[in-house]
């Protein structure tokens, strides 16, 4: 919806306790110099889409234009418990930019927009992420304008979060400035089902990087992206790196695991399986790099940390 809509409160949204509106508004859209000079059309027509937490996907308005603002804002009725603030500090999600034909598009550019900063601002907070070329031709794609709110300020639940989250050591290095390498870690669900007996702990996993991958088609460089599957989380997937042989992923996820016999087990008796997937490869199913970690050391609490070799 266009921005002046919103700057008026919706009287027709009744908040309950502990309910707020949060807002994404994607201003925006400025291409670098390189794909100005590549763009054969002068009149590119193109959109965003993006998902938040646990919500449908959103789509900005169809723009025309190599300097498209596309002046759209979604909203979200959100309980503001430890939940939705946990995912906030700890998340990204992913704009994709696409550019529409007649009855077809094609998305050319993804960025990750983070919210971490509502734990210590209110107000609208104004940010700007860098869009990277889905071909791997323009690193460089150009940046994303956005900004994100809650509309009622909610400082004491977010204080109150705060402290428990630091004391429970949730609360590290989240909050570096977007100059560093680090990343917040993204966060996966914990499945309903399982029992936690009001016991949980925190795993970690880091995929860094590949080394001297090769792709199928021998002349060519693979898209790789990593897989792979913990415990009864849903399969995971690594961002994918255009053109490289040896990728940088610098991916980490956190899983809240449930301190139970069943999580013993695995540990005890399962390996983790990482596969390396070529995106540009037309045959599905075919791994490039594949390694087994073993997971007991964790049983032990020991990391398990190293160089691992593709069998």
């Amino acid at each position: 919806m266009p921005d002046d809509s919103v700057d008026e409160f919706d009287e027709t949204v009744h908040l309950e306790r502990g309910e707020n509106l949060f807002e994404i508004h994607v201003n925006k859209v400025t291409f670098s110099s390189e794909v100005l000079q590549a763009s054969g059309d002068k009149e590119p027509a193109t959109f965003c889409t993006y998902a938040f937490y646990d919500f449908e996907l959103q789509t900005t308005p169809i723009v025309q234009g190599l300097h498209p603002e596309y002046n759209f804002t979604s909203q979200y009725l959100v309980h503001v418990n430890d939940l939705f603030l946990h995912y906030i500090q700890k998340n990204t999600i992913t704009l994709e930019v696409h550019q529409a034909y007649s009855t077809d598009y094609e998305t050319i550019a993804a960025c990750q927009l983070r919210f971490h900063e509502i734990l210590e601002k209110s107000g609208r907070i104004f940010c700007t992420a860098n869009l990277v070329g889905t071909k791997g031709d323009i690193p460089n794609f150009g940046t994303v304008e956005y900004w994100f709110r809650l509309r009622v300020p909610m400082d004491q639940a977010i204080r109150l979060y705060r402290e428990r989250a630091k004391a429970l050591g949730y609360i590290t290095s989240n909050f570096k400035g977007p100059g560093l390498s680090q990343q917040a870690p993204k966060t996966a669900q914990l499945s309903s089902t399982d029992s936690t007996d009001g016991n949980l702990n925190e795993l970690h996993v880091t995929i860094r990087c590949c080394n001297h991958l090769q792709a199928r088609a021998r002349h060519l460089q693979p898209h790789p992206y990593v897989v792979y599957k913990f415990f009864d989380f849903a399969d995971h997937d690594t961002a994918i790196i255009p053109s490289s042989n040896d990728p940088q992923f610098d991916d980490h996820m956190c899983f809240p695991v449930p301190m139970n016999m069943d999580l013993d087990r695995y540990l005890k008796s399962e390996s983790l399986s990482f596969y390396v997937f070529d995106d540009s490869d037309t045959q599905e199913n075919i791994y490039i790099g594949k390694v087994n970690v073993p997971l007991i050391s964790l049983a032990h609490d020991r990391c398990i940390s190293g160089d691992l070799f593709s069998s």
